[in-house]
This record gives structure tokens, C-alpha cells and sequence, in this order.
């Protein structure tokens, strides 16, 4: 997530062959038109494919445009695909498909958690202390993450559609392995419904409870909604 709002920063949306020098380029073209990189993320599309770079550039007080770096990186060997990426939430940039140690809670500390880890908290909790209790505390806590998260990213937003929140989501949530894709399914009167795909928490006990299992998700989901509410 790239914050735009008091420069003119432009983001790129680059996709390039799995070869060598494709960054020894974009180093040329910003030496060229003396530009500066204000964030920079990767992730591959394809083990044995095309790469995704996104690339926040910052303009201010240059001259050249962002075609200028378009045609340039469009020509170079390797480089696939170059679009300009618009701000989509608040003067934001928002790219979900980038490494997660890159995006979310960027003024926060981030501790990343391997799979024992999160099955000691997930299945060893609950064999423990009993299902109901650890369900309660996972939503308790996971709550304050979605209101932090809605605290960083919303509240310095006059106004945000159901659409520019659900983005937002999208990022914060894929960008760190929650879910795999979450859409909106429909709105109606007080009552917002979402399709989720590929929680962690299911994938983890559906083997293990016969119930609905996302407590961390539906926490970190009630914060941030609570937090929004005023602004739709």
C-alpha cells in the first residue's frame, strides 16, 4: 500500500519474463528522467513464467510523464506488459498480489507466523482450553486488529463506497494469507453479505470442528466494519 496523497506519485503495474537485468532497466529509464522510487513490490505470477512488479514513482517536481516511463519500459527486452495503476482508496495504492511483508499495517510491527506456529494456535489452543473459549478470545482480539487497521487506512477518508472498502479489504486480508479472494455478494438494508474463499482457519479445521470456524477472520471483519459504518 502506497500512500499518494501529498506528492504526485504515480503507480505501474509491470509485468516481465522470469529473466535477469529487468530492475537494471527501470533503473535506467528513473536515472533518465531523474525520478525516484517511493515503493517497489514483487511477486511471482509463475514459478516457471512472468514476474508482477508494482512500482510507486515519485514525480514531483519533474518534468516527464508517466507515458514517458510507459513507452520506455514497454519497449525494453523481457518486460511483458506496463499499465498505470490509478489510486483506488484514499489517495492509496492497493496491490494484493505483492509480498506480504510489503503491504499492511506498514506503521505497525509485523510478526509473520509458519504453519506450526499457527496450528499450535489454531488447533493446540483449542484442544486445551475447549473450543468455545478459544473462539471467543480469537474474535476479541483479531477485533482490535480490524479496528487498527481501519484507524491507519480509513478514518483520514471524508467518504468510502462499499466497493472502495471491499478493495481495501482485499488487500489487507490476501496480502497477508487470510483469505485467498473475498467479493460482495449483496447490500441491503444494515446488512452487507461477502463470500469468502480460502480461509486459513477453515483450511486448518475442517478436519477438526463441525462448525463455523473463522473467529480471527469475522474479528478482524467486525472492527473494521464497526470503525466504517459512519463513513457510508
Amino acid at each position: 500500500m502506497t500512500d499518494c496523497k501529498h506528492k504526485k506519485i504515480y503507480g505501474f503495474h509491470i509485468v516481465n519474463k522470469n529473466i535477469v537485468n529487468v530492475l537494471d532497466v527501470l533503473s535506467k529509464v528513473l536515472e533518465k528522467y531523474k525520478l525516484n522510487v517511493a515503493n517497489i513490490a514483487t511477486s511471482p505470477l509463475d514459478v516457471k513464467g512472468p514476474n508482477a512488479l508494482f512500482v510507486a514513482i515519485d514525480f514531483t517536481g519533474s518534468d516527464a510523464s508517466p507515458n514517458n516511463v510507459i513507452e520506455e519500459l514497454s519497449s525494453a527486452d523481457g518486460v511483458v506488459d506496463v499499465k498505470l495503476v490509478e489510486p483506488v482508496f484514499g489517495g492509496r495504492y492497493l496491490y494484493d498480489y505483492c509480498c506480504r511483508s510489503v503491504v499492511g499495517l506498514y506503521d505497525e510491527r509485523i510478526i509473520m507466523l509458519g504453519r506450526a506456529n499457527i496450528s499450535g494456535l489454531l488447533v493446540g489452543l483449542r484442544k486445551r482450553f475447549g473450543g468455545d473459549v478459544i473462539s471467543a478470545l480469537y474474535y476479541d482480539v483479531w477485533f482490535e486488529v480490524g479496528r487498527k487497521a481501519c484507524e491507519l487506512y480509513v478514518s483520514p477518508v471524508d467518504h468510502a463506497s462499499v466497493d472502495m472498502l471491499i478493495e481495501l479489504l482485499n488487500a489487507l486480508f490476501v496480502s497477508h494469507g487470510w483469505i485467498s479472494r473475498m467479493t460482495l455478494t449483496s447490500v441491503g438494508k444494515g446488512k452487507i453479505v461477502l463470500n469468502v474463499e480460502g480461509s486459513f482457519e477453515c483450511e486448518y479445521l475442517k478436519d477438526i470442528v463441525n462448525e463455523s470456524a473463522s473467529h480471527i477472520f469475522r474479528g478482524a471483519l467486525g472492527g473494521f466494519s464497526q470503525c466504517t459504518s459512519s463513513l457510508l
